[in-house]
């Protein structure tokens, strides 16, 4: 009779090897339940209704990256909406979203990089070592500038932060970024990325705390159109929140006056 309930008890924890397959890379999540198993087999992910995608790489962060206040404020562009208006507007540097430290919401806006002339001296760096040269370096340059996004650090010992940009800022590599294809839709995913379940797949399918664009791409997303326009209410009240702590320091280019001088 032990030896029975001995089993009996074993089989709550025995899964079945093809649920796996509903995990995007098939990893062996063996704690999954089968209401996550669900969600992945029957959501659509985020890729099928935003573009994700990686940044740049400038191969030389220390020449080509400066702290905003770093730059006089003559060579410093900001509310370019594109690398024409970039490169005709003369100007040295541009905002840079480069991932940072935990923060969701908003900030973390910190860094300018060098984009004189659409990336002449970026260019100029990589010709001149065949190393630079191995693999893209300067890549998805359509979508700099243009578009507000979603932006993350890639390499994190967290939980995964998602923060919003607007038009006018590039993007690195280690600060991968989400274009939503749907407006309605872009505060709502922010929502769900910032939400603890977004954790929890995250921790299936990227254990390692690597937020690379894959992993992030292929997160369920359930849309609920009753519930979008109240999420969004939701997200842009944090969103706002976010903002007015963010520019409350001198840390922020949007800073004015410490709230406690008001």
């Amino acid at each position: 009779r032990k030896e029975s309930n001995y089993w009996n008890q074993r089989d709550e924890y025995l899964g079945i090897q093809d649920n796996f397959k509903e995990l995007p890379s098939i990893p062996i999540a063996y704690w999954a339940s089968d209401k996550v198993l669900d969600i992945f087999h029957n959501a659509k992910k985020i890729k099928k209704v935003a573009d994700v995608k990686s940044g740049i790489s400038t191969t030389d962060n220390k020449l080509m990256l400066r702290l905003w206040f770093e730059v006089s404020s003559e060579k410093f562009g900001l509310g370019f909406e594109s690398r024409e208006l970039a490169r005709k507007g003369n100007k040295k540097w541009f905002p840079y979203n480069k991932g940072g430290t935990f923060r969701k919401w908003y900030g973390n806006q910190e860094y300018v990089v060098n984009w004189w002339n659409d990336g002449h001296d970026i260019r100029k760096l990589i010709a001149s070592d065949p190393a630079k040269q191995v693999g893209g370096r300067l890549v998805n340059l359509d979508y700099m500038f243009k578009y507000t996004g979603l932006s993350w650090s890639s390499i994190s010992s967290g939980d995964l932060s998602v923060r919003y940009f607007s038009k006018g800022s590039m993007f690195d590599s280690k600060g991968p970024s989400i274009f939503i294809n749907d407006e309605n839709l872009e505060l709502y995913v922010l929502g769900i990325l910032n939400s603890k379940i977004s954790n929890v797949f995250l921790s299936i399918m990227s254990p390692t705390l690597d937020f690379n664009i894959g992993p992030i791409s292929s997160i369920p997303l359930v849309v609920d159109k009753m519930l979008v326009s109240g999420v969004n209410n939701i997200v842009e009240n944090n969103l706002d929140i976010s903002k007015i702590d963010w520019d409350s320091f001198e840390t922020s280019w949007d800073f004015k006056q410490h709230p406690l001088l008001i």
